[in-house]
């Protein structure tokens, strides 16, 4: 499989608005082990009022891979993909795709977009040896990769406390999301563990006060971890909204896509 250059857009799929002009461009970028299409039960909804665009990262999905997947060395073809659209952006990041957004948002040259949704996110881990030990379960995470299929992977991943929440979905529903997670790649989970897992991503909270979007930082009310870290990041950031999910845990755009959609929709309208 080819592998892009740091110069090249990232991979996306786009869904415009339909029979309307001049909307908002959502961005959506997905969390690990999954690609855009995790966004897709959105989609219809989304494109009454704006238009779409899912990326996928390198490697997940139909996208191709690439040597370097550090936020270092994604931040050129973030920027590239989002001079392909003209309009007003509205960049949405969901747990380690919230990572790369913010990231995005911190250190672009070319940030036009006037909010950032972070959904389950967090700006990294502060302490330096809270990273270490991190580290150290990433890469016993990967090895466990190295060694089991990808299916015992997806039901280690999908069995996280945090992702408990999905069992409330229909059997069809959970069906696409093992499914989708099934079909990544096992080096590429262990490249993104070992290049932009939380263990080495770097801490971000210093960097808050250079924000200059509105953020929206929406979490579950059961994913404690989280939502403990969404309230932290709404009492440093003065132009934050801080939405939580009752009754929901990490996975929040699936355990609630209705109040997702509505909090989108108020982003776009009030923002």
């Amino acid at each position: 499989m080819k592998l892009q250059s740091n110069s090249e857009p990232l991979f996306f799929k786009v869904y415009p608005a339909k029979n309307i002009k001049e909307v908002p461009i959502l961005f959506f970028i997905h969390g690990f082990a999954d690609c855009g299409d995790e966004f897709l039960h959105l989609v219809a909804t989304l494109t009454k009022f704006c238009s779409v665009v899912l990326i996928s990262l390198p490697g997940f999905g139909e996208a191709p891979k690439a040597d370097e997947v550090s936020p270092e060395s994604l931040l050129p073809r973030f920027e590239e993909t989002l001079k392909l659209f003209q309009g007003r952006k509205i960049l949405v990041g969901y747990s380690m795709g919230g990572r790369y957004a913010l990231y995005t948002s911190l250190f672009g040259k070319y940030s036009d977009f006037d909010s950032l949704v972070l959904v389950s996110s967090s700006t990294g881990i502060v302490d330096e040896n809270g990273r270490e030990l991190r580290l150290k379960e990433d890469l016993k995470l990967c090895q466990f990769i190295e060694e089991k299929t990808i299916n015992d992977f997806v039901d280690y991943w999908l069995r996280l406390p945090i992702f408990k929440g999905l069992e409330r979905l229909s059997e069809s529903e959970f069906e696409i999301i093992k499914k989708r997670k099934a079909h990544q790649e096992k080096l590429v989970l262990i490249q993104y563990l070992k290049q932009a897992g939380q263990g080495v991503f770097p801490d971000l909270s210093s960097e808050l006060k250079t924000l200059q979007q509105k953020l929206h930082i929406v979490v579950g009310e059961n994913d404690a971890k989280y939502c403990e870290i969404g309230k932290l990041l709404h009492q440093k950031l003065s132009n934050s909204e801080l939405h939580i999910f009752p009754n929901t845990g990490h996975a929040v755009h699936r355990e609630n896509p209705n109040l997702f959609l509505d909090v989108l929709k108020s982003v776009i309208e009030k923002d």
